[in-house]
């Protein structure tokens, strides 16, 4: 609708908007993102991941104007660093298998991590071909889950971090 995609109307636009955010993960095509460019996945992968943070801290980092809150926040930073070891290890994995290269494995790394740690449950690629240890892989950030205070389901990463500081 605004150029990025030709693909995407505005219905589709605002269908996967109202769906991103809260990690609803509906999406107007069966074959869900994959039927979208890559500037599209990009976009809603990045929104996912921003679903899946606390809204209390980004409502006090960028309305009450206090950006330092996010660079300080334990659980937000712990939640980045699952999120782009998982980017990383699914990518190499991807890319080591043969099943994308470049640019896709990478996206596609993002966006599977993205989607599987907010429990979205969008897809932009076909998981029928993939390896057993890319599937041990996605099963296992299942149980990462977002942050407290987000739409995320599963395990909370506050709950990860409070069981680590609790072993050490």
């Amino acid at each position: 609708w605004v150029g990025v995609d030709e693909r995407m109307t505005l219905y589709e636009a605002v269908s996967h908007a109202f769906s991103t955010m809260p990690t609803g993960g509906f999406s107007t095509q069966p074959d869900s993102a994959a039927s979208f460019a890559a500037a599209s996945q990009w976009i809603l992968a990045v929104f996912m991941v921003l679903g899946g943070a606390n809204y209390l801290l980004m409502y006090r980092a960028f309305v009450r104007r206090q950006p330092g809150r996010l660079v300080r926040d334990e659980e937000l930073r712990l939640y980045i660093a699952i999120i782009a070891i998982a980017s990383a290890v699914l990518a190499a994995e991807l890319w080591g298998h043969g099943i994308t290269e470049g640019e896709e494995a990478i996206r596609t790394g993002f966006f599977q991590a993205a989607t599987i740690i907010t429990t979205t449950g969008m897809v932009n690629a076909n998981y029928a071909v993939w390896p057993a240890l890319l599937l041990l892989s996605v099963f296992a950030l299942m149980f990462a889950g977002g942050s407290a205070g987000s739409t995320a389901g599963s395990i909370k990463i506050i709950r990860h971090l409070l069981i680590g500081k609790i072993l050490r």
